[in-house]
């Protein structure tokens, strides 16, 4: 599982168009006649390099573009989507843009410092206690918000429990 999920939050998830029918018939030139589909389907690539580049789902400046994609030797380019000044950094939006902290953890093995999105994630109605409403939301965790601040402050060193604390404190400040 570890390898798999290794693999595919480096990889990116593409629309193509469907696989024309291997039992179509042929025309004179072995090209298969097929009539126009607007069928896509989605498959997971790696693009060697372009993990490097980093995530901003609110003003992304470049996008990833397929070139020639009804070719074998298809090819990707990072291509600016307005105006990118010298010595800017180059930001793409990963996924589709509107994805919560977890499900960028998930498909792209990190999580931004802040996301707008984790907000729109989780209920703030219900019944005092319930499941998804603040109350029992933030009380569903075994350490508070001020702890786990505490904890960040004192991990200094050690790049992983500095991520894994970030992004509870991220989640938990989506709640309030």
């Amino acid at each position: 599982r570890f390898a798999t999920w290794l693999t595919t939050s480096r990889s990116f998830l593409i629309t193509i168009a469907a696989p024309i029918d291997p039992n179509a018939p042929l025309d004179d030139l072995g090209r298969a006649i097929a009539p126009p589909t607007n069928e896509q389907q989605k498959v997971r690539v790696l693009v060697p390099f372009i993990d490097m580049t980093n995530h901003s789902s609110d003003q992304p400046n470049a996008k990833l573009t397929l070139l020639d994609p009804e070719k074998d030797d298809a090819w990707f380019a990072l291509e600016a989507t307005r105006p990118i000044a010298k010595g800017k950094e180059i930001t793409i939006a990963y996924g589709s843009g509107i994805e919560s902290s977890v499900e960028l953890l998930m498909n792209y093995g990190f999580t931004p410092y802040t996301n707008k999105i984790d907000e729109f994630m989780l209920t703030k109605g219900g019944s005092k206690g319930e499941h998804g409403s603040v109350e029992g939301g933030l009380s569903g965790w075994k350490t508070s918000l001020e702890q786990d601040e505490k904890i960040l402050a004192g991990c200094v060193g050690d790049p992983v429990l500095e991520t894994i604390m970030r992004f509870r404190i991220q989640m938990k400040k989506s709640y309030v």
